[in-house]
């Protein structure tokens, strides 16, 4: 790859391979341009949707001239309307939440707000005897004297780049956190968007979002500002390696970037952070040449259940993305639900 940076622009243009860059049509859906991503509605086709994903010579997947297969990383989301956004950050774009989002552009971290979650979770892996970071162990220690965050020089750089696989680690088990959960298995993201869906009332147009994001669109942009992919090793959580997760993170450190913020002064999501943030010239054009934008592919909450049935086929369920007691536990009561 080093060497490909050292080529001429045009000849990285020739030899990129093509994924989506003009929002081709897949499994006979038109892509809507949403400016910042596609939109593919599959409405009520449950079949089309499903092989969208599993067919090896979807159009999703298709790259020209490259015959390698284009890569994506996976979010499934219950709701389709839901943004980008992490969820230590989703309230603070509200009316509510203004003072808050002031702290917070203002660089006091202080006030991050995930950063007592944080300590919390990293106190319990340490009475259980997990390994931490120097930092992190400074920093409980630290506020299990003094409560009220002084100890400045610990949490002014919040999080280190050592802690960030820390702060995936409790990303995982449900701590709100900076981080956004992502798959390289698509059925998997599929589950998380359907497995709590309830059967709809006549009225309710509710769609489940599967976004897929180009692992190219990651690598280009990752040279040009603050983007980070984050992984947890199996020794630390065997369920990371059955789910196939990955994290991404693009708030650094006190989140005083000014690209994290809109005209409006909200938190961008991360398909807005990604189009909008400067790019050098060649590799703009190679993003709007050859690799396109994130895509968010959509299926009524209706036809949800016939996707849980394909799911079963393929032995995805709470036992197999989560081998243990507590995976059993869900997968049980969710039969008991379903049934």
């Amino acid at each position: 790859m080093d060497r490909f940076k050292e080529l001429p622009t045009e000849i990285k243009i020739q030899q990129e391979a093509e994924i989506n860059p003009l929002g081709k049509t897949i499994r006979g859906v038109k892509a809507i341009d949403k400016i910042t991503h596609w939109v593919y509605d599959f409405e009520e086709n449950c079949d089309e949707f499903f092989e969208c994903f599993n067919d090896p010579f979807s159009e999703l997947y298709k790259t020209s001239p490259s015959e390698t297969g284009a890569k994506y990383i996976f979010r499934g989301q219950r709701n389709s309307d839901w943004e980008l956004i992490p969820s230590a950050f989703r309230d603070l774009n509200s009316k509510e939440e203004k003072n808050r989002l002031n702290i917070l552009k203002s660089g006091n971290g202080h006030f991050l707000p995930e950063l007592t979650d944080f300590i919390n979770f990293i106190r319990g892996l340490n009475s259980l005897g997990y390994k931490i970071e120097d930092d992190s162990f400074k920093l409980i220690n630290s506020t299990l004297i003094d409560d009220n965050f002084k100890a400045f020089d610990l949490i002014q750089d919040f999080p280190k780049p050592e802690q960030l696989k820390e702060l995936a680690l409790a990303q995982h088990y449900g701590v709100h956190t900076r981080l956004l959960d992502f798959t390289f298995n698509p059925n998997k993201a599929i589950f998380f968007a359907t497995e709590k869906i309830k059967p709809p009332k006549k009225e309710d147009n509710s769609k489940i979002g599967i976004w897929a994001i180009p692992e190219r669109l990651i690598e280009i942009c990752q040279e040009d500002f603050y983007l980070k992919r984050i992984f947890v090793e199996g020794f630390q959580n065997n369920n990371m390696v059955a789910q196939q997760g990955l994290f991404i993170n693009y708030f650094k450190g006190r989140s005083i970037d000014e690209n994290l913020f809109n005209k409006e002064g909200k938190i961008k999501s991360l398909d807005k952070y990604l189009f909008d943030c400067k790019k050098s010239a060649n590799n703009e054009r190679l993003i709007n040449e050859k690799i396109g934008k994130p895509s968010l592919f959509t299926l009524s909450h209706r036809v949800a259940w016939q996707v849980l049935k394909r799911l079963e086929i393929l032995n995805i369920n709470w036992m197999t993305i989560q081998p243990d007691l507590d995976g059993i536990k869900k997968e049980v009561e969710r039969k008991k639900i379903n049934h």
